[in-house]
């Protein structure tokens, strides 16, 4: 089996999505139309194969695409490839902790793999289990932290134990056609925003298919007797969700969204969301947000303020048919997957402009947060600019060109640290220039401590300035996953991370005073508007 990085990975341009009328006044975070326009720009990256579904923890997405799965670790922008010999037709994140992540692949048997970026350029699976020789594994999710469960294209339901690599028990889904979907199913959101922890006391899962219906099943039981309970749905169900209240979930498939209420055992509502079929549904439990995707090119946000109804908010329209999506814990990090064989994906960011240009006499209590140094800020945007435009930012890179243009990233990076520490801006540019590339992991990767005490002592001079520390927190996430598991076994690089830990604490308890004194002024601010003019 082969495993490597598709050639085609670096190749990310940034496309104009339009985004469709705000219908909602006020959001759970911020306004609707700061929120949702922050969605403009998605970078568009290429990929083999048109994808067929995304799986997201947090921040992070799996996707799978013909012979493939991109893990997308959206905290430190990174995007790792896992290929295989076959089809890869499902794949799934460990939902207590994301730091495993299993698929499913068309010889019928399933894999399992570590996501934790110290660990995944391994590409060795943990664990790996025949279970039908002639029918693919078409779905295949966590049930608990050990367990999962899986359909192959015979109909078949499997529960397996991931550590010992064995079948439960295996028995007919009672489905007329393939298994599309399924979900671990939790009673209640706040269950589902505790799913972190290592076991729970219900094992329920809900299987989707093609025959257009939905059976629920409890896994503690015998389930060769039947599932406990079974749904009907208008058409094949693409796609399963989690539901926004108690006893609830989605299911999506032709033109209509439905809510399905487990005590009754009945649809409470059914919505004509899309002009054509709808290939997935996810939902943001903490901000009651429920987002769809469809063939006929839409990606819709939906709200649901009660469990009987839930309000169209707003739409991107896409540059082609979106076969899958997702969207982050947070509502940061938005991800699709076209039928042009590519990825969108767009982060969104909520920042104020200071206005530089507000005079004393102009003071108010609404604008006296934006009273800053003018020339400061300058400084701070030229010193950004040449970090972040590709164009400055070659200026930075001339001396380390013949190292990038044979792809000796380490040699580049040691080189920066070790003649240019006392000119940041230069290392900075690199570190950067190397995120872009995708190829931070590759010059941080497998340093000795000669090499790596450099690089930490950098950390620890400059994590602090507020000029750089939009990178080198990055930086400094993707060094302590990849080197925190060989901790102890070198007092120089212990003591190392002891002062950046220390750094880090100084820095947060700065902010802290900062912030309590950013809200005695506030208070000094609005006792003085309310005092009568004389």
């Amino acid at each position: 089996m082969y495993f490597g990085k598709q050639q085609d990975q670096h190749h990310i341009e940034r496309v104009e999505v339009p985004v469709g009328k705000i219908y909602e006044k006020e959001s759970t975070i911020s306004n609707s139309s700061n929120v949702y326009r922050n969605f403009k720009s998605f970078e568009k990256e290429h990929v083999l194969g048109n994808p067929s579904y995304v799986d997201t923890f947090e921040n992070n997405f799996l996707v799978t695409h013909t012979t493939a799965v991109r893990l997308i670790a959206g905290d430190i922008d990174y995007t790792f490839n896992q290929q295989f010999q076959h089809e890869v037709y499902s794949a799934s994140f460990r939902p207590m902790d994301g730091n495993l992540f299993v698929v499913g692949l068309e010889t019928g048997e399933y894999q399992l793999y570590n996501a934790n970026l110290s660990s995944v350029k391994s590409k060795v699976a943990l664990r790996q289990h025949m279970l039908s020789p002639n029918s693919p594994v078409r779905m295949i999710r966590f049930v608990d932290a050990s367990h999962c469960l899986a359909a192959t294209n015979d109909r078949q339901l499997y529960q397996c134990h991931l550590i010992q690599g064995n079948v439960l028990q295996q028995f007919d889904s009672k489905h007329n056609d393939f298994i599309k979907c399924g979900i671990r199913f939790y009673q209640s959101p706040e269950e589902h925003l505790a799913k972190k922890q290592s076991e729970l006391e219900q094992q329920l899962f809900i299987t989707g298919s093609y025959d257009s219906t939905i059976h629920l099943w409890d896994l503690r039981t015998n389930c060769k007797k039947g599932p406990v309970a079974q749904f009907k749905h208008t058409d094949p169900v693409e796609d399963l969700c989690q539901g926004l209240f108690d006893h609830q979930f989605y299911s999506c498939g032709g033109e209509y969204l439905m809510c399905h209420d487990l005590r009754s055992g009945e649809a409470l509502w059914k919505e004509r969301c899309h002009q054509q079929t709808i290939t997935s549904v996810s939902a943001s439990i903490e901000h009651k947000r429920v987002m769809t995707t469809s063939l006929d090119s839409q990606v819709k946000i939906h709200r649901s303020s009660n469990a009987s109804s839930l309000d169209y908010v707003h739409h991107f329209t896409m540059p082609a048919q979106v076969l899958c999506g997702g969207i982050s814990s947070d509502e940061r990090t938005l991800l699709v997957g076209l039928s042009s064989s590519c990825i969108l994906r767009s982060r969104r960011s909520d920042q104020v402009v200071p206005n530089m240009k507000a005079r004393h006499s102009e003071l108010t209590t609404t604008n006296y947060r934006n009273m800053v140094d003018s020339m400061l800020m300058e400084q701070m945007l030229v010193i950004q600019d040449a970090i972040y435009l590709p164009r400055k930012r070659s200026y930075n890179l001339e001396m380390f060109h013949s190292f990038l243009s044979r792809f000796r990233y380490k040699e580049a990076l040691s080189m920066a640290i070790e003649k240019y520490h006392s000119d940041p801006i230069i290392v900075i540019s690199l570190l950067e220039e190397l995120r872009v590339r995708n190829e931070l992991m590759n010059a941080l990767d497998a340093k000795q401590d000669v090499q790596l005490a450099p690089l930490l002592e950098f950390l620890i001079t400059y994590i602090r300035d507020p000029k750089f520390s939009k990178v080198l927190i990055q930086v400094t996430k993707v060094v302590l996953q990849m080197y925190s598991p060989i901790l102890g076994q070198s007092e120089w690089i212990d003591r190392l991370f002891v002062s950046l830990n220390k750094q880090l604490d100084e820095e947060l308890a700065l902010q802290r005073q900062l912030q309590s004194l950013t809200g005695m002024i506030d208070l000094l601010m609005i006792h003085s508007a309310v005092q009568p003019q004389e």
